[in-house]
């Protein structure tokens, strides 16, 4: 009897563990999918939504934004990126009925910081991707073009030494 019992509290607790671990942040695919669910979801019911039911998708969405990407921002593509950028865009969207001017008003602060250390980070990592472009098809490349051109260089002098040879000779 005793190891029934050890064994139900066993599996209990791991069915607990479990189920704790399946949040929406619980990992990135899950993270996005959870997001771009919930965001159409929203779609789908705003018509239907009144102010209490605003507060409580809020609360929703601030784990979406304040938790979930802030966890896998780093893991995310540019895809995933804007397509996260793009539900968020569409969520307030719904929640301010199409008037995004009134939802930058609301949060324009918020939204400002958000917006302003994507930017930034976004610029760093093209900044960053492009180096590595260059580096990796290029770098060859360049080189072998200024190899080309000090060897023509040279070539040019060796023609310019003959032509001043030349005319020396005529004189």
């Amino acid at each position: 009897m005793k190891k029934l019992f050890t064994l139900s509290l066993l599996v209990a607790m791991t069915l607990l563990f479990s189920n704790c671990q399946q949040g929406p942040c619980s990992n990135k695919d899950k993270f996005l999918d959870s997001f771009d669910g919930f965001v159409s979801e929203v779609k789908q019911k705003s018509d239907e939504l009144n102010d209490d039911s605003w507060v409580k998708l809020d609360e929703e969405f601030k784990e979406f934004t304040k938790v979930c990407y802030p966890k896998f921002k780093k893991e995310l593509n540019g895809q995933e990126k804007k397509e996260y950028w793009a539900n968020t865009a569409s969520y307030y969207s719904e929640k301010y009925d199409g008037d995004i001017l009134s939802a930058l008003g609301q949060n324009s602060s918020e939204i400002g910081k958000m917006l302003e250390s994507e930017l930034g980070e976004a610029f760093e990592e093209l900044q960053t991707e492009l180096k590595n472009i260059f580096d990796e098809d290029f770098k060859d490349d360049l080189k072998g073009a200024i190899d080309e051109m000090m060897e023509g260089l040279g070539e040019l002098g060796e023609e310019l030494k003959k032509g001043i040879d030349e005319i020396n000779t005529e004189k």
